[in-house]
């Protein structure tokens, strides 16, 4: 209930502190491709229950029949501005909404595809779905160059 209580709190306050800058990250969306500002992804979240995460769009939205769930550092599906906000890690704050519907954490394991889990996931990795996922990682707090060696490989899946 504490862990909760504090999810809570903090992504309140980020909300309201870092609404200036996702109303500037929303116009430069806007301005940079057409489509919509949020992207909705259907993820695998605590107990294996499946929900909407949100992001700010960073990809065009015609894919070019490019079907990966996973984007390599120089994707072409990434527009200008959306590798601005991605580096700065801008595209993730919607996901505190997810934290104060509850279902996402802070910190977490980060939430997965339905087809990673089912395709992927041994025995031992299914414990991550008795926690909430979250918006950071454990890991990522301590090394947040950890995701750079699988990102900046020509097939990361």
């Amino acid at each position: 209930m504490t862990k909760r209580l504090l999810d809570v709190v903090l992504a309140s306050v980020a909300l309201i502190a870092l609404a200036p800058v996702l109303a500037v990250a929303a116009l430069g969306i806007r301005l940079s491709s057409r489509g919509p500002i949020l992207y909705r992804a259907r993820l695998v979240g605590l107990c294996g229950r499946r929900f909407v995460m949100y992001k700010l769009r960073t990809m065009h939205v015609d894919h070019g029949g490019h079907k990966s769930v996973i984007t390599a550092e120089r994707d072409p599906r990434v527009f200008a501005f959306g590798r601005l906000l991605r580096r700065l890690k801008i595209d993730e704050l919607p996901q505190l909404v997810n934290v104060l519907r509850g279902e996402m954490s802070l910190v977490g394991p980060r939430p997965q595809h339905p087809d990673i889990v089912r395709r992927h996931y041994a025995r031992l990795h299914w414990e991550t779905l008795r926690v909430r996922p979250g918006l950071t990682s454990p890991g990522s707090l301590y090394d947040s160059a950890s995701g750079d060696a699988i990102v900046g490989s020509d097939d990361p899946e």
